[in-house]
């Protein structure tokens, strides 16, 4: 499968990419490692293309969990993935913002240094203020949690319910109601 996404990677039109045509699109900046100091929005010629770029970044990352899944610290070419998201997610506009979610949350979990959990947290909550969207607060929450775990921190039930809300309404799927059984799961 990774073969296929790498061949399909390859098969992209030139033009279907940044406009600055740097390959750090491509998992060659590693996020991992503290030099790179700031993630910078690129430009595309389409608002669709980073989406597109960002799923499939994403779904490198994806692999490579399925592929080695009780390895937490990732190598220089995912970590060069995870910085890819970033710069496709920053270039995505919050009108796509359910698109960009996932792929942010996926990346966001392997973040291991602190200025970039910092960067990606700000990120985020200026999104939930911009926006309101629930997916963003849903997101944030789960990724502070996740955070919590790496970091070997206790933690409660990941919940992302306002106060007063309800946890779960019955007769509807229970299990989407209740995020925290697929948080607590690795």
């Amino acid at each position: 499968m990774q073969r296929e996404v790498d061949n399909w990677h390859r098969n992209l039109p030139a033009w279907f990419g940044s406009l600055q045509g740097v390959q750090s699109d491509y998992g060659e900046e590693d996020i991992n490692q503290p030099a790179i100091i700031e993630i910078t929005p690129q430009r595309y010629p389409h608002y669709s293309i980073p989406i597109v770029l960002g799923c499939a970044y994403a779904a490198h990352l994806q692999l490579w969990r399925v592929a080695y899944p009780d390895e937490f610290d990732p190598p220089p070419r995912i970590g060069g993935f995870i910085h890819a998201v970033y710069h496709a997610y920053l270039a995505t506009p919050s009108t796509a913002d359910s698109m960009a979610i996932s792929n942010v949350w996926i990346a966001a979990l392997l973040l291991r240094h602190q200025h970039y959990r910092n960067w990606l947290e700000g990120q985020i909550q200026r999104h939930i203020r911009e926006t309101d969207f629930y997916g963003w607060k849903c997101a944030y929450h789960g990724i502070l949690h996740g955070w919590a775990i790496e970091d070997g921190k206790e933690v409660d039930r990941f919940k992302s319910v306002a106060i007063g809300a309800r946890q779960f309404v019955p007769g509807e799927l229970e299990n989407l109601w209740r995020v925290d059984r697929i948080m607590n799961t690795r």
